[in-house]
């Protein structure tokens, strides 16, 4: 019965852990995200620019 509850445990405890991977995982996956979004967003802006430049001249 003893071993059961310990087994148990252990379960859960290694259910928690995966749980918590998950979470960082998606957490890491987001901030990519934001990065390759913000880099996106740099790379229109540069683009803006230098058609705005070219339309001035």
């Amino acid at each position: 019965m003893n071993s059961e509850s310990c087994g148990d445990f252990s379960l859960s405890r290694d259910t928690l852990l995966s749980r918590t991977h998950v979470k960082l995982l998606n957490q890491e996956i987001k901030n990519e995200s934001r990065q390759q979004l913000q880099q996106q967003i740099t790379a229109w802006e540069t683009l803006l620019e230098k058609l705005g430049r070219l339309n001035t001249q």
